[in-house]
């Protein structure tokens, strides 16, 4: 919700660009620092970004300011103390038509943002970020349950990075679902109240990943690797407050496949990360990263690195020009943005 504030005294005060809706706010914050829907001045943007004035009231954005600090200093310090789950289960994969998978991974047609299932053997779902809204999150809970039943468990419920369109709809899939973990990396920055409501609603769930996660299903295995457990990155990314470079990823193989989730990594940092954790040469399954913007792209990556499907999540009408066309000339024609997707939802067979 509040993404960052300008002083300017002689114009507006204190303006907040706020990324959700008023009972959000006012659920975080209390009703000492009530928002109306008048205090909105804007049109709200395509990822739910709004900008509320606070005319000289320095003492209320201050209050603000510092109710944000609190609520993350306090569950991030508690979080973490607390031990992240792995497994190491002796599974059988899942039996298709001409032959078994031992992952799948189905990606949803959200708009600007991602949500993506991760499905192993065992009855064992994960969840990278969630971002549902209106029609989508009617059909997201329909086909959780037509998928995995009434008392799904989502083990995992990962958070890439803070930005808003990766977490908007994180503490409703909490309330929603039986979820056993919410893993989110280590951010000194971007302490937003979208991100504290995000902390505080898992409560006890959530979990700080600051080094690798590797967990076995059968004979595929699952690595959530933050960006700081990578020496060069963490060093580049020491000063950065951008909430993309404090991030983390998912990659998911096989003997015989390999899935990279790279959220909205730089595509140098991207590069880094896949040879630093000797991540072979073929991805066959791609996140691009960063909905397909340039920030993504990386000769190394692009040259070093060859891509069987490609997934690109965008929304149609964005103001962001995503997908980048640089990115598109350098995927293999095997790509699928979402907006183009035949239904609301795709799902990729892991070999």
């Amino acid at each position: 919700m509040v993404c960052y504030h300008e002083d300017d005294s002689k114009n507006f005060g204190v303006r907040y660009v706020l990324s959700g809706n008023v009972e959000e706010v006012n659920e975080l914050f209390g009703r000492s620092y009530e928002i109306s829907p008048e205090d909105f001045n804007t049109a709200e943007s395509e990822n739910g970004s709004r900008l509320i004035d606070f005319p000289g009231n320095f003492e209320r954005a201050n209050a603000i300011e510092q109710t944000m600090q609190r609520v993350w200093q306090e569950n991030v310090q508690t979080a973490l103390g607390r031990a992240i789950l792995t497994a190491e289960r002796d599974v059988a994969p899942f039996e298709l038509d001409g032959g078994v998978c031992w992952a799948k991974i189905h990606t949803f047609n959200v708009g600007q943002g991602d949500t993506i299932v991760v499905e192993f053997p065992g009855n064992v779902v994960w969840l990278v970020d969630a971002r549902l809204r209106g029609d989508v999150r009617v059909f997201f809970e329909n086909w959780m349950n037509e998928n995995f039943g009434d008392d799904v468990v989502v083990d995992k419920l990962i958070v890439s990075h803070m930005h808003y369109d990766h977490i908007m709809s994180v503490p409703y899939v909490v309330k929603r679902f039986n979820v056993s973990e919410v893993l989110v990396p280590n951010s000194l920055h971007h302490k937003t109240a979208s991100a504290c409501r995000v902390l505080s609603t898992a409560g006890e769930k959530l979990r700080v990943v600051e080094d690798v996660v590797l967990c076995r299903f059968g004979e595929v295995e699952a690595l959530i690797i933050p960006t700081i457990s990578v020496r060069c990155v963490a060093d580049a990314i020491r000063g950065s407050r951008d909430p993309n470079d404090h991030a983390l990823v998912l990659v998911v193989r096989s003997s015989g496949a390999v899935a990279f989730l790279a959220g909205d990594v730089r595509g140098d940092y991207c590069f880094d990360i896949l040879r630093n954790n000797s991540i072979g040469r073929l991805i066959d399954f791609y996140k691009v990263s960063h909905h397909g913007s340039s920030t993504g792209y990386d000769n190394g990556l692009y040259t070093n690195y060859s891509f069987g499907f490609s997934m690109i999540s965008c929304g149609r009408t964005n103001r962001y020009g995503h997908p980048h066309r640089l990115i598109l000339n350098s995927l293999p024609s095997n790509h699928q943005v979402t907006y183009n997707m035949p239904r609301e939802y795709d799902t990729f067979n892991f070999i």
